[in-house]
């Protein structure tokens, strides 16, 4: 390698070192849109997710019904409604409120047993 390549190559490192930096010291809330605002809404996440669970299971339903039956197709909507409560469930305690407001929780700082299998 001649001494201009070394140069160069140690400057490319030098200025991804100094991006890595600015990433790592950039306020996630300042450029993330989704919670740059706060301003939403309990009905806007409920809409949301009505209209997700909705979508899928209007389409899918008819032909899951066909295939499983009455019995095991009425498990799997029981089923179904059980997993979204859990999801539902999640999402409230995973919610942080801005910086310094308190509450919110974090499964990753809270332990309990996912926390204790790994």
């Amino acid at each position: 390698m001649s001494a201009t390549e070394v140069m160069e190559e140690c400057a490319e490192t030098a200025r991804e070192r100094r991006e890595e930096e600015r990433l790592r010291n950039v306020n996630l809330d300042d450029w993330l849109p989704i919670t740059s605002s706060r301003t939403a809404k309990w009905y806007y996440s409920a809409f949301h997710n009505v209209t997700a669970m909705v979508g899928a299971g209007v389409l899918g339903l008819p032909f899951a019904m066909s295939q499983l039956g009455w019995p095991a197709g009425a498990a799997a909507i029981a089923s179904s409604f059980a997993i979204t409560l859990y999801t539902l469930w999640q999402l409230v305690e995973l919610h942080e409120p801005a910086p310094g407001g308190g509450g919110g929780k974090r499964f990753d700082r809270r332990g309990g047993w996912w926390r204790r299998r790994t």
